[in-house]
């Protein structure tokens, strides 16, 4: 049986680890919507970028200490493992489908 709280049987790494991202960014579900947008489009950011504070401050309109700060409040809520390369692909994977989606609802609204 699988759900949110069980990796699809057979599952290969990659299949693992975007059920890994998915479960972990649900983690910001629990944020105000509005901190849930700031900490997603800094992850963005993060993601897009060279990942230096200043880098992701000119590109979201805010001071470089703010971005620090989001960064590790992102870092607690996905658990710190940001440092890992493939956990860092599923959860842009995840990330970019989640835009997509956002994206076409607002479309059809």
């Amino acid at each position: 049986m699988t759900g949110p709280h069980r990796p699809p049987p057979l599952a290969g790494g990659a299949a693992r680890s975007g059920w890994a991202a998915r479960r972990r960014l649900g983690a910001l579900g629990e944020l105000s919507p509005a901190q849930h947008q700031r900490l997603t489009e800094t992850f963005g950011a993060w993601l897009e970028t060279n990942r230096t504070a200043p880098e992701m401050a000119d590109r979201l309109g805010v001071h470089p200490q703010t971005v620090r700060y989001r960064m590790r409040n992102l870092e607690r809520a996905l658990g710190g493992s940001l440092s890992d390369p493939d956990t860092r692909f599923a959860f842009e994977l995840v990330l970019r489908a989640v835009r997509l989606r956002d994206g076409a609802t607002q479309e059809q609204a």
